[in-house]
């Protein structure tokens, strides 16, 4: 009886001194960062008909990125990418520079680099 007691008694401080202990743990968990060092293609959506891109436009980015401890297991890089917004592109050169703003990162996921750092883009019309 008596171990029946300890075990089963106060079992609502014991459910809150348990939640406390998780929520705390979660706390510092999400402090704690880990770096990838991930490839991104990039994608070019939104091309305005009539035009195609011309030149070297790289196919792909490197991309540092910081994920809390917790989410790691979540960040899929063949989930990410770099999606180039065309819908507003004349022909001629664009210059894209804020390249984090382009990428699908997940909530909670830092961009610390991306390379190169700017991405130059030719439009030319499209030959028929």
């Amino acid at each position: 009886m008596n171990i029946r007691h300890t075990l089963g008694g106060n079992l609502r401080l014991k459910a809150l001194a348990l939640a406390l202990a998780i929520l705390l743990w979660c706390f510092a968990m999400k402090g704690e960062e880990t770096e990838l060092a991930v490839s991104v293609p990039v994608r070019l959506v939104h091309l305005p008909p009539g035009l195609e891109a011309a030149g070297n436009t790289p196919d792909r980015l490197d991309v540092r990125i910081a994920v809390p401890k917790l989410l790691v297991g979540r960040v899929k890089p063949e989930t990410l990418a770099a999606s180039l917004d065309l819908s507003q592109a004349r022909e001629g050169s664009l210059v894209f520079s804020s390249l984090d703003r382009c990428l699908n990162i997940p909530a909670g996921v830092r961009v610390v680099r991306v390379q190169p750092a700017t991405v130059e883009l030719s439009l030319r019309k499209a030959s028929p």
